[in-house]
């Protein structure tokens, strides 16, 4: 049962791991990082940053909590989801192990105050991370005879195609503002909820469903 114990126990730290990055990256992000930076605007970015300097270090501090978590996901998908697609449990961790190496590459020009830098790594790591949505929602869309779970893989394969359309578009052409507008009004809410659902279904049934999963496959 040492296996069984492993995916409970990683589905709860994956959980708890995707709502806490969520608060995280809402408070850094959402909040913090708007007052900081200013688009095209190097120079007063720079007065922004040193004029509030306590709200930088705590921007710093969230997006180095979300690297954290985000490596924890990256362990843990692996572990629960082995049971229902080796290669697809492989695919999930690896493009999110590659997304979080990319992230954290954005966090060190962030860290050098190199806001727009950090803005167009990241877009780049979140491009990826779209096909690391896309590989998860395929694992869920594996699982025998869960249609709400089934469901959650739609929208998790939805919201990866917004992730990558989004971002690759914005890498690619950059003066695509409308578009990136009208894909990010059509998508945002996939987009948003996909990952926090499996967080809240994870921490609520606790890799049930993956142990049974192993079972029928003949592990324990």
């Amino acid at each position: 049962m040492k296996n069984a114990k492993s995916i409970r126990s990683w589905s709860l730290i994956s959980g708890l791991s995707i709502f806490i990055m969520a608060l995280a990256a809402g408070i850094a992000y959402g909040m913090i990082f708007p007052t900081l930076y200013r688009e095209a605007d190097p120079m007063q970015t720079l007065q922004l940053i040193e004029a509030n300097k306590g709200a930088f270090r705590v921007m710093n501090l969230l997006f180095t909590v979300i690297l954290v978590t985000d490596l924890l996901v990256s362990y843990g998908f692996c572990v629960i989801f082995i049971p229902i697609s080796k290669r697809l449990a492989v695919l999930t961790s690896l493009t999110r192990f590659i997304y979080s190496g990319i992230l954290a590459v954005a966090l060190y020009m962030l860290f050098r105050k190199n806001m727009e830098a950090f803005l167009r790594i990241w877009s780049f790591g979140l491009f990826l991370f779209g096909f690391h949505l896309m590989f998860l929602g395929s694992v869920l869309l594996h699982v025998h005879g869960r249609w709400l779970v089934k469901l959650l893989g739609v929208l998790l394969l939805i919201g990866g195609v917004g992730y990558s359309l989004i971002h690759g578009i914005e890498t690619i052409v950059p003066q695509s503002y409308q578009t990136v507008m009208i894909l990010e009004d059509t998508l945002s809410i996939p987009m948003a909820a996909g990952e926090l659902l499996l967080g809240f279904w994870l921490v609520l049934t606790r890799g049930k469903m993956f142990i049974q999963e192993k079972i029928l496959q003949g592990g324990a």
